[in-house]
């Protein structure tokens, strides 16, 4: 069923005897504050909520390796740095990420936070490899997400192994990505 994310009835429709979620919706890029805050924010704290009262036991969020972009360019990043959001879209992933862990602790649910990087058929510049993720890896990332035994609360990175990568990815040993 499609639903607007945005209405929580609607949302709590949807989520009506679902077991699991995986969360792609949103403005994919940087965009207006106006278009950001109820596709990103609002919409991600309905569906949140929505699984919880649903009882689904797994949300699998699309976050992004923009949180962490201000990063410097050839310095390697792990799960554990502090988020340097390069825009007003990856606040937002932050926020996402944030609202994940106050899920997990305080709910139960089990939360896995995937800071997707490039997502392309194949890279399409040099810097690309540095984040680009193939869609096979995507399909892998998202499986190893819903099926992870024993998760409460995980970040990885959605990045395909490459030597230009720039994202260290220990986090992905915990769902079977590699």
């Amino acid at each position: 069923d499609l639903a607007d994310l945005t209405d929580p009835a609607a949302v709590a429709r949807a989520c009506a005897g679902i077991d699991a979620v995986v969360h792609l919706a949103g403005v994919p890029r940087e965009d207006s504050w106006q278009r950001i805050l109820p596709n990103n924010v609002v919409a991600t704290c309905n569906l949140f909520e929505a699984a919880r009262a649903a009882g689904a036991r797994r949300m699998v969020y699309a976050s992004s390796n923009h949180v962490v972009g201000y990063n410097r360019a050839g310095r390697a990043v792990g799960v554990d740095v502090m988020p340097r959001p390069d825009s007003r879209y990856a606040v937002s992933k932050v926020f996402g990420e944030a609202l994940g862990r106050l899920y997990a602790d305080k709910f139960g649910l089990s939360v896995v936070c995937l800071r997707i990087g490039t997502f392309r058929g194949a890279p399409e510049s040099r810097r690309h490899l540095a984040t680009w993720i193939s869609p096979r890896d995507m399909v892998q990332l998202v499986i190893r997400s819903l099926e992870a035994p024993g998760v409460h609360f995980v970040v990885c990175y959605g990045v395909s192994a490459n030597r230009r990568r720039r994202m260290i990815d220990d986090a992905g040993a915990t769902i079977g990505f590699e």
